[in-house]
């Protein structure tokens, strides 16, 4: 320090150094902002739904199938059975049996005037009952077998199959059984023998093609005559046949054996007109007439072709079954029914008609 006087003195550092700063504590940091995210949640805000309803859109049509229409399947009688198949023989058997079909004046396995079942082995014979053979009532009608198991009932060893068949002969014997030739039987059961159970129903004879055959099976005779009628189809065989000798003179034949009948008006003439009537498992009824010209009496074996054949389509049969339904309820229904015949009117009738 200095003295300038006893009233001033001053004090002056004695070195250049700076003078000394008392100590500070570090100022704390100031928080850092929180830097924004680089991307948003994964949340989304759910977005209001429109007031507005979408429009759908068109839905195509579908293209038509072209696939081909089912076959059309043939008519039948609506009502199966249990039975029972063997095998009767080979063809050559068709000569001789119960029907006559190809016995003499035909003599023939293969002649034309015979259907297809009959030429081919697709035939039978039938027992006693269910059907029976009687005196030949069934002859003609064919029927659809089928085998129910593969192997017989004494387990012989076989394949299930179907066929139609039409009746040839009688002399099966039992109850509901068929004794087949051996093409048909093989067929049904892929067997060549056995015991097979089956089951079977009357079907129409959709393989017999062309109009009926009537032939002369006797001599040439003005007072007598047995006439076979070859080749019906339809439903195969005929209930009824009337024989009319120059278109007036009339008679009721009558069914001999197998399909031969005899009963023909007696006498000479230029012409013989036969009216054939078929009736269908239903109970209804088909005519047709076959003109045949020419000198009367026939010689043994010959022929007339007739102009038309029956025929039975599937709607046909749907309505004659339609028809044996209203005739059980409504057997008298109009005055159409009588005597237990069908009603063959064109619709059932209403109750109270």
């Amino acid at each position: 320090c200095i003295e300038d006087s006893e009233w001033y003195s001053q004090c002056k550092p004695s070195s250049a150094l700076p003078p000394t700063l008392a100590p500070t504590e570090a100022p704390e940091e100031a928080p850092q902002p929180t830097p924004m995210p680089t991307s948003m949640p994964t949340t989304s805000v759910p977005t209001p739904a429109s007031s507005v309803a979408p429009k759908p859109e068109p839905t195509p049509e579908p293209m038509p199938e072209t696939t081909s229409a089912p076959a059309p399947v043939p008519p039948t009688s609506g009502n199966s059975f249990k039975g029972t198949l063997t095998m009767w023989a080979t063809q050559e058997a068709l000569i001789g049996s119960q029907c006559e079909y190809a016995n003499g004046p035909v003599n023939s396995l293969t002649d034309p005037v015979m259907p297809s079942y009959l030429r081919s082995g697709f035939h039978c014979a039938i027992g006693d009952s269910n059907p029976g053979f009687g005196k030949g009532e069934h002859c003609g009608k064919c029927y659809r077998l089928t085998s129910l198991n593969d192997d017989g009932v004494a387990g012989t060893p076989g394949s299930k199959g179907s066929a139609v068949v039409m009746v040839s002969n009688g002399g099966a014997g039992g109850d509901a059984h068929f004794d087949c030739i051996l093409e048909s039987f093989q067929e049904i059961t892929g067997a060549d023998t056995g015991i097979f159970d089956v089951e079977f129903e009357q079907v129409v004879c959709e393989d017999v093609t062309g109009p009926p055959v009537v032939i002369n099976w006797a001599d040439q005779n003005a007072y007598y005559c047995k006439m076979m009628f070859e080749n019906i189809g339809g439903w195969g065989q005929l209930q009824s046949v009337k024989a009319c000798l120059d278109g007036s003179q009339c008679k009721e034949m009558t069914q001999f054996s197998g399909a031969t009948w005899t009963g023909c008006p007696t006498g000479a003439g230029s012409s013989m007109t036969f009216e054939m009537v078929q009736r269908s498992p239903s109970g209804s009824e088909a005519t047709i007439t076959c003109e045949c010209s020419g000198d009367w009496p026939w010689p043994t074996g010959e022929r007339c072709t007739c102009q038309d054949n029956f025929e039975v389509t599937a709607s046909a049969a749907s309505k004659q079954e339609s028809q044996e339904l209203c005739a059980v309820a409504w057997g008298k229904c109009g005055g159409k029914a009588s005597g237990g015949a069908a009603w063959d009117g064109p619709t059932c009738c209403e109750a109270g008609y």
